[in-house]
């Protein structure tokens, strides 16, 4: 229940509580997707089937298990439905970018200061030190033949969570980060695509 909270005040910028806003924006109703949905919307979104993976539901526990229930603002910022993190060699996180920092109607506006142009982005959330590459990415289940782990040849590891229920924001979001990716040479980027679609489920 305190999850679906976190949710419910995560979306009031976004919806207001009203449908009308919500379809503005462009947000879904919240449903079971399995794996064939996920690739479906991946395609729709320019999500490449070997870079995909499901948010494993554990993942809220971990973060609780982090963060402790003081520090409601950094456990939310972890479980938002929109999320890139960006890591450097060593798995440690350097960028962070998270919906409910983002504003914007009737879209989110990730490139808000022209923090997107630069790469790595500028700040835009706050960025903390408990989340690392090595103990978030066991969390992800595979949806291919193929599992990624972090690649030491590669300088950066960019992690992005999304799901079908966020919409077009999902899609223009997938967008923004390829797109400041494409600032770095390619062969020093890993980019990592997390459906997480499950967790917001009301079970």
């Amino acid at each position: 229940m305190a999850f679906r909270l976190w949710l419910f005040v995560s979306l009031i910028f976004l919806s207001s509580c009203s449908a009308i806003m919500s379809g503005m924006y462009g947000l879904r109703n919240v449903k079971s997707i399995d794996k064939s949905d996920i690739v479906k919307y991946g395609n729709q979104y320019h999500v490449p089937v070997d870079n995909s993976f499901v948010l494993d539901t554990n993942y809220v526990g971990f973060v609780k298990g982090l963060y402790g229930s003081t520090n409601e603002e950094q456990i939310s910022n972890h479980l938002q439905p929109l999320q890139a993190m960006y890591f450097n060699e060593n798995g440690s996180l350097i960028s962070f970018h998270v919906n409910c920092y983002a504003g914007g109607f009737p879209n989110l506006k990730w490139n808000r200061n022209q923090i997107m142009e630069v790469f790595p982005p500028s700040q835009q959330a706050p960025v903390d030190s408990l989340i690392r590459f090595n103990n978030i990415s066991p969390y992800f289940i595979s949806n291919s033949s193929n599992d990624i782990l972090m690649n030491n040849q590669k300088k950066y590891t960019v992690v992005v969570f999304w799901n079908r229920f966020m919409g077009r924001q999902s899609k223009r979001f997938i967008s923004e980060i390829q797109k400041n990716c494409s600032l770095a040479n390619k062969n020093e980027v890993e980019l990592i695509y997390v459906n997480n679609d499950y967790l917001f489920l009301d079970k």
